[in-house]
């Protein structure tokens, strides 16, 4: 994270109005929306920086509290490479280098995932994530499990079981080196799985067997497991 603070400060970087990175997110989604097809697509961006803001100020340093505002831009701003015409460079001259770059990390390419596959792909990617790339990519993916109660079961399913290996991975290669502020996103996530999508919805479908006899990519702190839904009830259901 210091190589970031020190082209802030060394490079004078570009004074953020934050503000500003929501009027351009908001103008460039204006014609997208959410999986429901009535939610306008940039209260994803809004919430993913509610989320950055609420996690920074509770378990962020003070170099994370003052890297907060390029934090939220991106995040108003990380969907604009990938679903609209913008281009980095346009970044780059409205919103500094430090943001652009932010954006551009966590952007997918599109010939990448479809080689490796989108778990897949996203997990190594993750993996090589500067320190608030990551940051920023756990507060998206957080973002989107909040938001999934419109997604069908089989979106949920795939949603549930992607992010399931992508944190194993990520946790497996990474955690050593994880900072307090991006551990407590990755806990925030598990819990946010088991909230919004709870294997109780999964018992009785097509996807019974792949839950309860597949239990390869759950998390370790198996409380959660058992939580999520009455053993006793499922087994009767078997």
């Amino acid at each position: 994270m210091g190589l970031i603070l020190d082209r802030l400060f060394k490079r004078k970087e570009k004074v953020l109005d934050e503000n500003e990175a929501l009027k351009f997110a908001k103008k460039k989604h204006r014609h997208q929306f959410r999986k429901d097809g009535k939610t306008p697509y940039i209260e994803h961006p809004k919430m993913v920086a509610e989320i950055l803001k609420k996690m920074v100020m509770k378990y962020g340093r003070k170099e994370d509290v003052e890297v907060l505002p390029m934090l939220v831009a991106a995040a108003y701003l990380h969907d604009t490479l990938e679903d609209t015409y913008t281009c980095p460079k346009i970044l780059e001259k409205k919103f500094g280098e430090v943001v652009a770059g932010l954006v551009q990390d966590v952007t997918t390419v599109n010939y990448e995932k479809n080689e490796k596959g989108k778990d897949n792909y996203l997990a190594e990617k993750m993996v090589a994530m500067s320190d608030y790339a990551l940051v920023l990519k756990l507060a998206d993916r957080l973002g989107n499990i909040c938001d999934s109660t419109c997604l069908s079961l089989d979106e949920k399913f795939k949603l549930r079981r992607g992010t399931e290996y992508i944190l194993k991975y990520v946790e497996d290669e990474r955690s050593q080196y994880f900072s307090v502020l991006q551990a407590s996103l990755v806990d925030e996530i598990w819990e946010a799985l088991d909230k919004y999508i709870p294997y109780k919805i999964f018992v009785g479908t097509k996807y019974n067997d792949l839950v309860f006899k597949n239990t390869t990519y759950i998390h370790p702190n198996f409380h959660s497991w058992h939580e999520s839904f009455n053993f006793k009830d499922t087994q009767d259901k078997l």
